[in-house]
């Protein structure tokens, strides 16, 4: 259910049998600020990461560092930044579109 469309919130309800609280993260990939939109933001919040020399004073961390991981591998690396760039110009990130 849409909760927000401004701010992309969805609300999912659970099934009643689970004896516990879960939180779920949705993640869009590329979008490394979290605002549901891949735009050139987000490159300026991957390169910044990149940038720093300290990676614990880095502000890109847990599922927005996720969401920045575009490519095949689990590190923000150069090669993400220019995914999301292509991203951006093609609308895609390079899958084809069968």
């Amino acid at each position: 259910t849409l909760v927000s469309e401004e701010e992309n919130m969805y609300q999912y309800t659970l099934p009643d049998t689970l004896e516990q609280d879960i939180s779920l993260y949705v993640i869009l990939r590329g979008d490394a600020t979290g605002d549901g939109v891949i735009d050139v933001f987000d490159v300026y919040e991957m390169q910044d990461y990149l940038k720093s020399t300290d990676a614990a004073a880095a502000d890109l961390t847990g599922i927005f560092y996720m969401a920045g991981c575009v490519t095949d591998d689990d590190t923000l690396d150069l090669f993400d930044v220019y995914a999301v760039l292509d991203y951006i110009k093609n609308g895609s990130f390079g899958e084809s579109r069968g």
